[in-house]
């Protein structure tokens, strides 16, 4: 993966869910927004998900990382730690994005240069309202 800012950085943290993952994967790729960066953790698997991981190393905007299953938390850090957008974004590895889901989440977060948004848990707030929330909760 070349190195860039880009906007968002999206991750996957992938643990034994071969059978979702090409599909997490591509729904991140396939996005109308493209700019933005995906990491790929493979924490520890023993089914095929990493041959599956790996043929997405070559990809100019995925960057790959297998290490032991040290639990979500150790994998989340992994990836803040590599993370280079502005935003970040962790996809589970069985679940998968709307083809549109970037170009939303980021023009509500950020619907003016400088503006700061605040996104919990399904619940998304426009940033009128998140400056003394977010305040209280960080």
């Amino acid at each position: 993966m070349k190195s860039y800012e880009p906007l968002i950085t999206v991750y996957i943290v992938n643990h034994n869910y071969e059978r979702y993952l090409l599909q997490s994967i591509n729904s991140v790729l396939d996005q109308t927004l493209q700019d933005f960066e995906l990491i790929i953790i493979d924490n520890g698997s023993t089914d095929g998900s990493q041959k599956l991981i790996e043929k997405f190393s070559p990809h100019e905007k995925v960057l790959t990382i297998f290490q032991e299953n040290l639990g979500l938390n150790t994998a989340n850090n992994t990836a803040l730690g590599r993370a280079n957008g502005r935003y970040l974004m962790r996809v589970d590895a069985d679940d998968f994005l709307d083809h549109h889901a970037l170009q939303v989440l980021s023009s509500t977060l950020d619907p003016v240069h400088g503006t700061i948004g605040c996104l919990l848990h399904n619940l998304l707030l426009p940033p009128a309202l998140t400056s003394d929330l977010c305040t209280n909760l960080f």
